[in-house]
């Protein structure tokens, strides 16, 4: 499938692949691809309650592989304080950083490959959050 338009979330989640996933947000952000191939595509989904799977069926025409780049020019989150008395909730935070993914596609009928890049910059993200010490408690932070 070609990929007609994404866009990645602005920070790191911890489960998708980095450089290699897309947000959706209804009515908002969308994720397009297109069939350029001679072949069909069917697209099956199946839902529940606690999760969504998406399986596309087709005739496979390429072997793809991935490799990721380590993560470079890492940003540290940013410590909001709490002040006592305010609702809070303490949190560690999330370092952000730039990631490169390198696809490489290879004919399985001519063995010819094609590679592309794709690099993201990923914001910090949940800002860790101290709680102020109430009477007779600690702050701490977790995520």
């Amino acid at each position: 499938m070609t990929d007609v338009g994404h866009q990645e979330h602005s920070y790191y989640i911890s489960r998708y692949p980095v450089a290699r996933e897309a947000t959706v947000y209804e009515g908002a952000i969308d994720l397009k691809f297109r069939n350029d191939l001679p072949t069909g595509v069917l697209i099956q989904t199946a839902w529940t309650p606690a999760s969504l799977t998406v399986t596309f069926w087709g005739t496979k025409r390429f072997e793809v592989t991935s490799a990721t780049s380590p993560r470079t020019s890492p940003v540290p989150p940013q410590t909001l304080n709490i002040p006592a008395g305010q609702p809070c909730t303490p949190s560690s935070g999330g370092e952000g950083f730039t990631a490169t993914d390198t696809r490489t596609l290879r004919d399985l009928d001519t063995g010819q490959t094609k590679t592309s890049t794709h690099t993201v910059t990923l914001q910090a993200v949940h800002r860790p959050v101290v709680c102020a010490a109430r009477a007779g408690a600690r702050s701490s932070a977790r995520n």
